[in-house]
């Protein structure tokens, strides 16, 4: 029997031995949209999820910051977590998820979920890698229901007693 040759797997060879166009397969048809922001916040990169989700093609977003996008009351928390981002360390991976705003290209604002990590020391990305994906419609329901208990409060406060809980 001839002796065969060890098996490999091509996950634990080096990102820069990987051609861009294997990395764009895996990534644009993702449901999420996926990132990378150099140190300054500019877009190096986005997938095709934008289109979907935020109504942008990728090239619209590439070389402009993600400042520009961000809703005005969500700005100063979303400087200081990139801040924490960019002082995390390969040693002190620091592992971002947080919620905001981001405008979406019809004028409107969409919500937000995003994980972040600093690649920046990374040679095949340099560069703070994001996945995000849309939760609008979750906060909607969110303040739906929020605004439906506090309808049920009012009514069960005015009712002096004839409305029992159990």
């Amino acid at each position: 029997m001839a002796a065969k040759p060890p098996v490999t797997s091509r996950a634990t060879a080096p990102l820069e031995a990987v051609p861009e166009e294997r990395l764009r397969a895996l990534t644009e048809h993702a449901l999420e949209i996926i990132t990378v922001q150099d140190g300054t916040g500019a877009f190096t990169y986005a997938n095709e999820a934008v289109v979907h989700h935020l109504g942008y093609s990728a090239a619209e977003l590439l070389g402009k910051s993600a400042d520009d996008f961000m809703h005005p009351d969500d700005q100063l928390a979303l400087r200081a977590r990139f801040r924490d981002l960019l002082a995390a360390t390969d040693t002190q991976p620091a592992l971002s998820r947080f919620e905001y705003r981001f405008r979406h290209k019809n004028g409107g604002w969409c919500w937000l979920e995003s994980v972040a990590v600093n690649a920046l020391a990374n040679p095949a990305v340099r560069g703070i890698i994001a996945h995000s994906r849309n939760i609008t419609d979750r906060k909607e329901n969110e303040r739906a229901l929020l605004l439906n208990h506090a309808r049920y409060r009012s009514v069960a406060d005015l009712s002096e007693g004839a409305v029992y809980e159990y």
